[in-house]
Parts: C-alpha cells; structure tokens; sequence
C-alpha cells in the first residue's frame, strides 16, 4: 500500500503521479490484496467536511481466494470534480467528529509511514487547533496533535514530528 498527499493549485485541481506495480511489503501475507476500490483518495480542507471517495463498490473478488486484482489501477475519479460540503454554521460540541473525521485508522501512520502525509497531517493539527478555539469544548480526540504523532508505533525511529508538522509548508 502506498500513501501520497497532493495540495491542490489556485485552480483547485491536485495531481497524484503514477506508481507501482510494487511488490507485496514485507511482513504482509503473501496473498495479501488491495480491494477493486482501491485507489481511494481522502479530501480535507479547513472548513469543510472531510471526504473520501473511492473507486465502485465490488465484493465479488471476496469470495475468490485467488484474487489479486490488476496490477494496474486507476482512479474512477480522474479528471472529475469532487464537490466539498461545508461545514454546518452550528455543530454540537460532541458532533465534530462527524463532520471533520479524518479516519486515521485507515491510514498507514505507525513506523514512521506517517512521514509520507506531513502536510496533511500538519493540517490537521491546525485544524484540531482551530475548532478548539472556536469551541472550546468540543470533541476532538480524533484529530491528532504533534504531540500524539511523537508517540505513535515505531516513533523513535522517525523525523521529529514537531520539526516536520509544524515547520511552514
């Protein structure tokens, strides 16, 4: 699995250059797969919903234990507009993490992998800053802090967090 991160332009349009194929990492089964959906792209900007929008739902290669998949992919979304929602003049406090939810599960942020994503990251601190100012009590453990990217899996082999997310981008 590989994870870019693209700023758009003053025209609002982002390109993620081409990779792969790659080989299966190691550590992972050998029989490891990505999903037909898959390239997926994540979409975050201040002040609007996050989004993430991925290639069409298909779920009939769970059923094939000899599924890999092309070793070529492409975005359903190449070339598209992705419209952003903004966000709600009036949010409960216990509710940001509906609208702004970057779901860092899904990504790839122990051993180091974080580094890949810093402006998205760096991002998303400002933004944590950003609604705690505007609403002091609202709920936003989800959204991380310097400080708790210092301490994810495998930190002490990587970058100063604090050195590569809060250094102007």
């Amino acid at each position: 699995m590989v994870q870019m991160e693209a700023v758009t332009g003053s025209d609002g349009k982002f390109h993620i250059p081409g990779w792969g194929p790659a080989p299966i990492p190691p550590g992972l089964p050998e029989r490891s797969m990505l999903s037909p959906m898959q390239p997926s792209i994540r979409l975050f900007k201040s002040g609007y919903r996050t989004h993430t929008v991925g290639n069409a739902w298909e779920s009939s290669y769970l059923s094939n234990p000899f599924y890999k998949g092309p070793a070529e992919r492409a975005s359903d979304f190449d070339g598209k507009t992705i419209p952003l929602t903004p966000l709600p003049e009036n949010i409960q406090d216990s509710d940001w993490w509906l609208f702004v939810n970057p779901r860092l599960s899904a990504l790839m942020v122990w051993d180091c992998h974080w580094e890949t994503i810093p402006k998205y990251l760096s991002s998303l601190t400002k933004e944590r800053e950003r609604i705690v100012k505007q609403s002091p009590r609202a709920s936003v453990s989800h959204l991380p802090r310097i400080e708790d990217v210092e301490r994810w899996r495998g930190a002490e082999r990587c970058s100063s967090a604090k050195a590569l997310l809060a250094a102007p981008m």
